[in-house]
Formats: C-alpha cells, structure tokens, sequence
C-alpha cells in the first residue's frame, strides 16, 4: 500500500523535468542545449558507471562525516524548499515563479530594506486577486487528512495519502469547482524510448565533465537523503551507502541506455513513503512495478487528481523534515553549532542551492570542531575495544565497549563500524576492535545481559559526537538490552543527557 500512495504521486512529479532529474533543471537544459539528447544519455550513463565504481570501492561511507546539524539543516531547507515549490499549486496561482523569487533573493532583500511595507502591501494586493479558493481548499483538507489520519490507530491499515487523494480527487469530481488545475495527460513511454548513439570525439571531454558534475550532485543528493530518511523512519540500522551508489549507478546505466536522464534517491517521496507506513524494499519493488504498469494503462486514471490535492500531499511530508525539536536540542546542547551550521545550511540552501548550502555547513562545522579542539587540526582519532566478561552470576555475560579519544562528526565512519562490530558480537558471532591505527584483533561474546560503554579515554568534542553515542545507547536500549555508560566526564554526561540518553543510563 505504502508502494502504491507513493506511486500515486511520484508519476505526475516525474514529468517534471526538476523533480524527475535529480539534478537542478538549468543543467539538463544545458546539456540538451549543448549536446542533445543523446549527449546527455551517454552522461547519464557515465554517472551510473562512476557511482557504481565508487560503491564498489566502498567510499560512499564518506557521507557518515556529515555533521548532525548539517544534516538537519538539510531536512530543513529541503522542507522550506518543497514549500515554496508547493504553494503556488497549493493556492492556485500561476503567476507567482517561487524559483525567480529565490534567485532573485538579494535583490528583495535591498528593495524591502527601502519600502519593504509598500512592497509588501503590493505583493499582497496582487496575489489576494489570484488566488484559487477551491485549489486552497482541496490543499488544506489534503493537508488535514493525511496529518491527521497518520495520529490515529488506523494509519498503520489504512494509507493516508491514498485516502486524502481518493476524497480531494471524489471531491473535484463531482462539484467540478473552477479554478483548480487537473494533472495533464501522460505521454506514452514506450513509443519515446531511443538508444544514445556515442558522441564525437571532441564532445567526449565535455560530456566526462558533465558526468562528474551529473555525479557529484545526484550522489550527494542521494546520500543524505538516505541519511535523512533514516531519521525519519527512526531505523535501527543505518543504511549502506555503499549498496545505495551501486544500485543507483546500475539504475543510472539502465536509464541512459534507454534514452532517460540521472535519477536520484528524493527525499520528498522517500518521505512519503515513510509517511504511508513503508518499512522495506518492497515500497520501492512495487513502486517502480506499479509506475510502469500505470504510465502504460492507467493514464486517464492520473487525469482526475487536482494539483491542489499532489501540493497538499507534499506540503504535508515536507512539515515532518523540519525537525523543530531536534533544533531545540542542538540549541541546548551548543547554541553556536545550533546558530551557525543549522542556519548556514538552510541560507545556502534557499539562497544558491543544494550543495553551496551543505559546502557551507560543512565549512562551518569544521570550523566549530576546530575551536573545540584547541586548534589542533581535526582529525579522526575514535579508537574502541568489545570485549567480553564474566558476571558474578554463573552463566551471564556482560559486554564491555571501551572508548578512547575524540568522539565527534569525523568519528561517524568508526561508530557505524563499531556497531556493526558490537550486532555481530550481540549474536554471538565475531567482533573487532578498532584503534586510531586501524589495527584490530578478534573478540568473541556469548548470551550477553548487559552492555557497559566505559568512556573513561573518550572525549565528546561536538554535538554529533553526542548524537553518534546517543543514537547507539538508545538503539541498543529498544532492543531489549541494558546499556550503562561510565566513566563519563561532567560536560560529555551533560551532552549525553541532553541527546534524550536516560539518566539512569550515564554514570561519571
């Protein structure tokens, strides 16, 4: 069910060049432009082959470095960007170009500082005249309906978004309320599929560049919103980034192959997903199943949703991305890494565009790390040790997780392996540890009742440190066992109070 809802919306968005690439639209059109489109198919598969590759060399970890603030002032600006892209269609109005708004940011910016309440009045006064009250209307109870079918017990049978689609599109249907714009036919699929033909020779060192480019943005993409769904589904277990560059390159391939343009992992339907109740692969499996066969047979059905109905959809998924609380721990835990990357990435975000904002909080962390550290150049420096001990009582078990050194965002790579290590050391297989030098050494643990994390070398210097542990404490804590943190100093215990670790568990 989770498959098709998400179905429901991602085949009329699709058709959007924007939202169907993955990549900002003035690129595709550039490449189009430049090479057509069969340069652009050949770049798009050089996309698939360099994510795979990178996959296959295990480098897509590299997105476990990201930040926590980064990464929530990435929910956020995808949000607020899903927002404005939404509203027009939400309230009706054509004439209102949310993208010209925000590229022309600055200049607004200036303008209001001279007449802001005169511009503002004006903006008012012509917008009030345009809007669409039966597209606004069908918007909200979209909005309400799946926000407040999925706070019920039904949720869980009964998928929100079909059900707000299915009322709004009944709704349209039967009072026919001018004014609200309907999905436009879908063009037939399989008669537009073409093979690319290779390009010239003195095109092939501009189609690579535009490979690498087409690379760098979708894999970015991809991963942190993977990273992000995570959050979202409050999964046990991360997501491989590694699997995920594979298996989108493979896709990538296959779509340049038939003529198709980059793909990426989109946080929007991902979220929907999460959203409707999905948990599995199979959400994706049916999705793209369900896509095909719909697209081929079922395109006059797509005719009778209101566009009002698809904003609402997606201005709903878009309020679960902003994290309000969890920006309210980041400001208590440390208000400048609250202050600064948070608010860096959304500006860069809104302002420019994906990467500029998540370069920009990058920059801001790192610089934050920095100052903490005394000086000193960051580095990765977390080092740990599983181990297994004996009980008093005869027959239990208790597993003794030693940390040394910094704990912190660069240590993000080292936590997923340590819990990696620690689950296979929890079933009673083989575990590792892990000093700064990479060296390891096998340890076996049996039947443990308990886990101890003595931080007695281990320093927390940011707040993704106390996220990275508070993550790991409470997620082994869900699974039934009991975790005791000791050896802890007063500001590390401070912090991982304060990333919801109970009391009872943090001992100095």
């Amino acid at each position: 069910m989770a498959g098709l809802s998400v179905t429901m919306v991602s085949i009329p968005l699709n058709l959007a060049i924007a939202l169907g690439s993955g990549v900002p639209p003035e690129l595709v059109a550039n490449a189009v432009r430049d090479h057509g489109l069969a340069g652009l198919a050949i770049a798009t598969i050089c996309c698939g082959a360099m994510q795979m590759t990178t996959g296959a060399l295990k480098l897509g970890g590299i997105v476990k470095l990201t930040p926590a603030p980064v990464m929530t002032g990435f929910m956020t600006g995808i949000g607020a960007l899903i927002i404005t892209a939404q509203l027009p269609r939400a309230l009706g109005v054509h004439t209102l170009n949310m993208e010209t708004i925000r590229l022309n940011m600055p200049h607004l910016f200036s303008a209001a500082a001279d007449s802001s309440m005169e511009l503002a009045s004006t903006l008012a006064a012509e917008q009030a005249n345009l809007i669409s009250l039966p597209s606004l209307g069908l918007a909200a109870l979209t909005v309400g309906i799946t926000m407040g079918l999925n706070r019920t017990k039904l949720a869980a049978k009964l998928p929100a978004v079909m059900v707000a689609v299915a009322i709004t599109s009944t709704l349209q249907g039967v009072l026919q309320m001018p004014g609200v714009e309907m999905i436009e036919p879908l063009p037939a699929i399989f008669t537009s599929i073409t093979m690319p033909s290779l390009p010239s020779l003195g095109e092939t060192a501009h189609i690579a560049a535009l490979s690498a480019l087409f690379f760098a943005i979708g894999s970015l993409e991809s991963l942190l919103s993977c990273g992000a769904v995570d959050k979202l589904a409050k999964a046990r277990r991360g997501f491989d980034p590694n699997q995920e560059l594979v298996g989108q390159g493979a896709a990538n391939m296959a779509c340049g192959m038939l003529g198709g343009m980059p793909a990426t992992s989109v946080i929007a339907r991902s979220s929907l997903s999460v959203l409707a109740g999905g948990k599995t692969r199979r959400v994706a499996l049916s999705m793209s199943g369900l896509m095909l066969i719909s697209t081929a047979l079922l395109s006059d059905v797509f005719q009778h949703i209101p566009v009002p109905t698809l904003a609402g959809v997606l201005l709903a998924v878009s309020t679960r991305m902003i994290d309000v609380d969890e920006m309210k721990q980041i400001w208590a835990m440390r208000k400048p890494e609250a202050l600064l990357p948070v608010g860096i990435t959304v500006a860069g975000m809104l302002a420019a565009d994906l990467v500029v904002g998540v370069a920009m909080g990058l920059t801001s962390s790192l610089a934050l790390n920095l100052y903490h550290r005394g000086g000193s150049m960051p580095r990765p420096s977390l080092q740990y040790c599983i181990r297994n001990d004996e009980i008093a009582e005869a027959g239990k078990r208790l597993v003794r997780v030693s940390l040394g050194g910094q704990v912190d965002f660069l240590g993000g790579m080292r936590v997923q392996q340590m819990q990696i290590d620690l689950d296979d050391a929890l079933n009673g297989g083989a575990a590792e540890c892990h000093n700064e030098n990479n060296e390891s050494v096998e340890a076996h643990v049996m039947s443990p009742t308990a886990i101890e994390v003595d931080m007695k070398g281990a320093t927390i210097t940011d707040v993704s440190g106390a996220f990275l542990l508070g993550e790991l404490v409470t997620g082994l804590q869900r699974r039934g066992h009991t975790v005791k943190v000791v050896n802890a100093l007063p500001d590390c215990r401070e912090l991982l109070l304060k990333s919801h670790v109970p009391a009872e568990a943090v001992h100095s």
